[in-house]
């Protein structure tokens, strides 16, 4: 699987410190700003997290994990040359709602979305991963893009992306902002058409069962995350 491409990616996530509806609207109309001056190939998408739904077996095993961020703002393009424009807007968006922002529950991303399976949709969980302990980033990689991918194409229904860090520009990003944070490994995320897809599909068996019990040969569950997001605003 290494010869896939993928999109250049930059996001921001977040825990919001003065109410979730306000962060959104605050960050909506940043984002309708920003799309006005972005160049037109850049994708712009602002999710919140779903609280309201049954539990599904992620999120019971790791129930002690961190808790998952309230607010995700991502950015995506083709074209490799845009990256530093949405760089750019995700510092932009951070400065612009810093009031809403608790920094101390707050992490960047900047590097590579590459679709395991295509499609899309309004809902979607997000994964931010880390590596067992005593184990490479290389390692990490190698389990998760050339072998745990494999489950994922397998599952009925998924659309699952893998999104790889780019290390130096998402640490000059966050320390830009202002932010302290354990380095992800990765982040993961698949896309549903509703919550009830979500659940029905993450419940599944080859979910459920075989994905988690590959996961626990190379994610450390207690210092990873998984939540469910809602989009609420995209261009």
């Amino acid at each position: 699987m290494g010869e896939r491409v993928g999109l250049a990616k930059a996001a921001l996530y977040f825990d919001a410190t003065n109410g979730i509806d306000a962060a959104i609207d605050a960050a909506q109309a940043q984002a309708d700003e920003l799309a006005g001056t972005l160049p037109g190939g850049i994708a712009q998408r602002l999710a919140r997290r779903v609280t309201d739904m049954p539990l599904i077996p992620h999120q019971k095993v790791m129930a002690d994990s961190p808790k998952p961020f309230d607010i995700a703002y991502q950015l995506s393009s083709e074209n490799d040359a845009d990256r530093d424009a949405m760089v750019l807007a995700v510092a932009a968006m951070a400065e612009t709602i810093a009031a809403h922002i608790d920094k101390g529950h707050a992490a960047v991303l900047v590097g590579r979305e590459i679709a395991i399976t295509r499609g899309d949709g309004p809902i979607y969980n997000i994964m931010p991963l880390r590596a067992l302990p005593g184990m490479t980033h290389d390692e990490f990689m190698h389990h998760w893009f050339d072998r745990h991918a494999t489950l994922g194409e397998g599952v009925d229904g998924v659309r699952y992306r893998q999104n790889h860090v780019d290390y130096p520009p998402t640490e000059d990003l966050a320390a830009r902002i202002g932010l302290s944070f354990e380095p992800m490994d990765g982040l993961t995320e698949s896309y549903f058409d509703s919550v009830d897809a979500a659940v029905e599909i993450l419940s599944q068996e080859t979910v459920a069962v075989d994905a988690i019990e590959d996961e626990r040969r190379f994610i450390h569950h207690p210092r990873s995350q998984f939540g469910i997001y809602e989009t609420v605003w995209r261009a």
